[in-house]
């Protein structure tokens, strides 16, 4: 194929990709599963790469991302094969000792309000950037160079396999369900217990203890405000 030919397939396949990934978001949401994200990605920079690189470069230089996702998101069989309890007051003891309370419970005292705020929705896409960003530069880096590709592969899955030990052999709950479950329900650390689910004992009951809202109509609790 000439260059001509080949700048028009790849501008055609990736404007197929985008239309297909609109159509993603909309019908079923932003696809968070980190093994979903990542075949999204992989299928649109397999777009980009048309007439730029090789299929078979693709597949060699991207293989141990897709690994460690796979091992990523088998953590918690691991860390329940080994039986290890789920540490409950683990973060928040270290955020009182740190800043006198803890953060997610002020933030949320200050500035959470009963329906989302137009700049809840800048504070959203930084959230979301988390999931998707490391690996768009990532493939920018791939792009332009396999030699700083793999540089900064190695450097990423370097640190993500050190952060992959703590989650494995430190797990800890996140702060929406300690919002939600007393001390009581959770001294045997366990990893799923019904009170994550229910309101039963959130706010005043609490590990995190009750939330008091500087606005009105907002639960008296920590919320995941990631959900809305």
């Amino acid at each position: 194929m000439s260059t001509k030919q080949l700048t028009f397939t790849r501008r055609l396949a990736v404007s197929v990709w985008v239309l297909g990934l609109i159509a993603w978001i909309t019908f079923r949401g932003w696809p968070f599963g980190r093994s979903t994200l990542f075949i999204v990605l992989t299928s649109g920079l397999a777009a980009l790469s048309i007439g730029r690189r090789h299929l078979y470069q693709l597949i060699v230089d991207w293989s141990p991302f897709f690994l460690f996702l796979v091992a990523y998101d088998n953590t918690r069989t691991w860390s329940l094969q080994l039986g290890l309890p789920v540490h409950w007051h683990l973060a928040p003891d270290i955020d009182k000792a740190m800043f006198g309370a803890v953060p997610t419970v002020w933030l949320q005292e200050q500035i959470r309000f009963e329906n989302p705020p137009w700049w809840e929705l800048i504070l959203a896409i930084v959230y979301i950037s988390y999931f998707v960003t490391p690996y768009i530069m990532a493939f920018g880096e791939w792009l332009r160079s396999r030699a700083d590709f793999a540089r900064f592969a190695a450097g990423m899955l370097t640190v993500s396999f050190i952060g992959l030990i703590g989650y494995v052999f430190v797990p800890a709950a996140p702060p929406w369900a300690a919002g939600r479950c007393a001390p009581a329900d959770v001294a045997d650390g366990p990893r799923s217990v019904r009170c994550m689910f229910v309101d039963d004992h959130a706010g005043e009951g609490s590990i995190l203890g009750p939330v008091h809202a500087k606005h009105d109509d907002t639960h008296p609790w920590v919320e995941r405000l990631s959900a809305r």
